[in-house]
């Protein structure tokens, strides 16, 4: 029995006969070999190859399909095996790997059987690829498309993150320094690191049940900072929000004062060519005017500024085009609060009554799980 048309014959078959089909057949062609079959996505033998851990050669005698992904400006494609027969050389010992990839529910899966002398070799080698795999050299992982991947640029990026153009209330930004440091320098504690962006839009009746046990330690939670967010504490469970230990720390991000507004102009206009920088009088101007904008409002105002300041030729300052800008903003922003259920809730403290002051702002949690738990919240 050849193999030249054995991943052809195998797509022909139904999908849910197809794992069957090829089990069958190589068990047909390899009698007494033994043949570990699954679709796990630990098991990434690219990588394990690229990292020089074992040596991989295309069986010749079938067309191997290949994909390459585009990775992004300035970095190499990557090719990546789709539907293959390889032979692999590990630790001196010779295995048969067949990939095949087709449909499962709606997404497509990548299939794979490993063919090896005896089950004690072919189950060392799975071992070992997905333990490999598993972790994590200089990465971060991120959940995306329904799973668990590596980013290596996400981690630089976090790298080269500092805290030196971080603008914050007086304080802030020292009690969450002081914090992490507290906990990184327990790196004999310490394991893993947990983000959990918007919380408020995570938790729901059938996940609250299990995030709450999660937080409580059913598993054991030593060494985990769990970092959660939300600009809207209130929907929160209270189970959540005030229970002691679940989250240590609460820090209030309140929309920037006049004088976090002042650091944040500075910083963009040390940032910006001569000819795009604001005068200290205008930048005065644009601090008082920006009451109740947000960081992200603040950087948009800058930005469509430039934009406005290149699409007239430059025959304008930068000064008349920011203030110009500043107004069209913040009625844009009058007029979306007003049309939004909840156009209070970025309102600044100033424009606020009763009930409403002190809820702008991001709140976020931060629980370092080794006897203190931090957590943030806006105010």
């Amino acid at each position: 029995m050849g193999i030249e048309n054995f991943i052809k014959d195998a797509l022909h078959q139904p999908h849910d006969y197809i794992a069957y089909h090829v089990g069958r057949e190589l068990a047909e062609l390899h009698p007494g070999k033994a043949i570990i079959e699954g679709d796990n996505g630990s098991f990434d033998l690219d990588a394990f190859v690229r990292a020089e851990k074992c040596s991989l050669v295309h069986e010749t005698a079938l067309f191997n399909h290949i994909k390459t992904d585009w990775m992004g400006p300035g970095r190499a494609p990557r090719p990546s095996v789709e539907n293959s027969w390889v032979n692999i050389l590990w630790q001196g010992k010779l295995l048969d790997v067949i990939f095949i990839t087709y449909t499962q529910g709606c997404y497509p899966s990548r299939h794979y059987w490993i063919v090896a002398d005896d089950k004690q070799v072919a189950g060392e080698f799975f071992a070992a690829v997905c333990d490999w795999s598993s972790e994590v050299r200089g990465e971060v992982l991120i959940f995306q498309d329904g799973e668990w991947v590596k980013s290596r640029r996400l981690y630089d990026a976090i790298k080269s993150a500092t805290f030196d153009n971080l603008i914050l209330r007086d304080g802030l930004k020292q009690e969450i320094q002081n914090d992490f440091a507290q906990f990184f320098q327990s790196r004999d504690v310490y394991e893993r690191y947990r983000i959990l962006e918007d919380l408020d839009s995570m938790i729901d009746d059938k996940s609250r049940a299990f995030f709450l046990n999660e937080l409580d330690g059913f598993e054991s939670n030593t060494g985990v900072v769990v970092v959660a967010t939300t600009n809207y504490p209130e929907r929160l469970d209270p189970a959540i929000l005030n229970r002691p230990s679940r989250f240590d720390r609460k820090y209030y991000f309140d929309l920037p004062g006049p004088s976090e507004r002042a650091a944040y102009l500075a910083l963009w206009n040390q940032e910006l060519q001569a000819e795009l920088r604001l005068s200290a009088k205008v930048a005065g101007e644009v601090v008082l005017a920006t009451a109740g904008f947000s960081f992200a409002y603040l950087k948009e105002l800058f930005l469509s500024s430039m934009m406005q300041w290149i699409s007239i030729g430059r025959g304008m300052s930068m000064d008349k085009i920011i203030l110009h800008q500043t107004a069209m903003l913040r009625s844009q922003i009058s007029d979306g609060q007003a049309k939004s259920p909840d156009h209070n809730h970025n309102l600044a403290p100033e424009m606020k009554t009763g009930e409403d002051r002190g809820r702008a702002g991001k709140i976020t949690y931060g629980m370092p799980n080794f006897g203190t738990n931090e957590i943030c919240v806006p105010k």
